[in-house]
This record gives structure tokens, sequence and C-alpha cells, in this order.
């Protein structure tokens, strides 16, 4: 429901993103230093962790191999 539907508000709808505001919990939120490039913070952030995130849960050691598939947008 991320693009093109209707919202709460009389006549609202919603055009992609969340450009104005997200409600999640805490736990999932981090704070990006405002030093750090945005254009450059982003990959780590989608890409980047989806791919780090079962490696560690998995306990990947180095000289293992894996294979990632990425689907998706």
């Amino acid at each position: 429901m991320t693009y093109g539907s209707k919202t709460p508000d009389p006549g609202g709808y919603t055009y992609g993103g969340y450009s104005k505001m997200i409600v999640c919990d805490r736990n999932f939120v981090l704070r990006v230093p405002e030093n750090l490039d945005l254009a450059g913070a982003a990959p780590l952030l989608c890409a980047g962790i989806t791919t780090y995130s079962p490696l560690k849960h998995w306990g990947v050691k180095a000289g293992q191999t894996v294979g990632i598939i990425g689907l998706g947008g």
C-alpha cells in the first residue's frame, strides 16, 4: 500500500516512499550521522544489511562459500 493507496485523510493517496513520515519500532531505526554522505550510506543500509544479517546469523566465516540472489527493486 505504498503506491496509489487511499489514506485516512480526505482525498488522500500515497505517492510512493515515505517522504513525510513513517511509524516503526525504534529497535529498527538508526540515526545516520550528519557527516555521512546519504548516497554512500543507502546501499549499506539496504542491500548491505540484507546481505550481512543472514551471514552473521548463520556464522559464516572467511573462506566459506555462499550464494546470494537478489530479487526486488
